[in-house]
């Protein structure tokens, strides 16, 4: 009898650890994850955390159990980080675990836009660089006194609000209309403020903004040129990287089911 007993409590627990084994097999351990899309494990554990990937369920032995579609998501989540920034990345990922694939695409969609916006600035102010000197427009800019921050805002497409910024922190400074006191810009300042946008795109300090317009005022315009050009690279990759991440994040959507 105590035979008996014992043969049933090892085929009991022998169907147990079969049970656990298969169960292994269907899920993936956090450091295949990591070594395979090359992320460490604590960042799969802080995507966990921030809610961007669906509930991870755990074993008996409170280990956590990864699936494909898990890992299917930690894949999008380092391309969309890679091509656009984490904050977007996990308000997507949040709507998707929602299966609201439409807002998610939108909002992917427009910071492509503004990509877009980005780099048609900095190829506005090559161009404007390398014709100050030539083109009807720049040579009628010239000849106008001055501008009010609403024609320099249109002039260049920053905001009234960031020029204003810019003036406050120094680097831009503009004359005062001394009849009604508002602010006044020269032709100058409205090419500088075309090419600290730019800068500003491709992510220079404040510093290195200030001695890039130095370069300007000493006439250097073909360094300005080179530098605004450095920009316009830095966005090509951006758009490279964009592209890939859409393509991934089109990926997921398709093995959610999604699309």
């Amino acid at each position: 009898m105590f035979f008996n007993n014992v043969s049933v409590s090892v085929r009991m627990i022998s169907c147990s650890e079969r049970e656990f084994s298969c169960m292994q097999t269907k899920s993936l351990r956090p450091i295949d994850i990591a070594i395979k899309i090359g992320m460490s494990t604590s960042a799969l554990r802080h995507y966990e955390a921030w809610g961007i990937i669906p509930s991870v369920p755990r074993s008996e032995t409170d280990y956590r159990l990864y699936s494909k579609e898990h890992e299917a998501y930690f894949v999008c989540i380092r391309s969309m980080n890679s091509g656009f920034c984490m904050a977007l990345t996990c308000k997507v990922m949040r709507l998707l675990i929602q299966r609201d694939v439409k807002s998610a695409l939108w909002i992917v969609n427009e910071a492509c836009a503004e990509l877009n916006q980005e780099w048609k600035t900095v190829n506005r102010t090559i161009l404007t660089l390398k014709t100050i000197n030539t083109s009807p427009k720049m040579i009628n800019r010239k000849k106008r006194a001055s501008f009010t921050i609403k024609e320099a805002a249109l002039e260049t497409g920053v905001t009234a609000t960031t020029i204003r910024y810019w003036e406050k922190i120094g680097i831009i400074e503009c004359d005062r209309d001394q009849a009604n006191g508002y602010r006044s810009f020269s032709a100058e300042i409205i090419t500088q403020i075309l090419l600290i946008q730019s800068l500003k795109y491709a992510n220079y300090s404040l510093e290195a903004i200030k001695q890039v317009l130095s370069e300007m005022k000493n006439n250097n315009i073909a360094k300005a040129i080179e530098i605004a050009e450095g920009s316009l690279l830095m966005l090509d990759k951006r758009n490279q990287d964009q592209l890939s991440a859409v393509a991934q994040l089109l990926e997921l959507c398709r093995f959610l089911r999604l699309v």
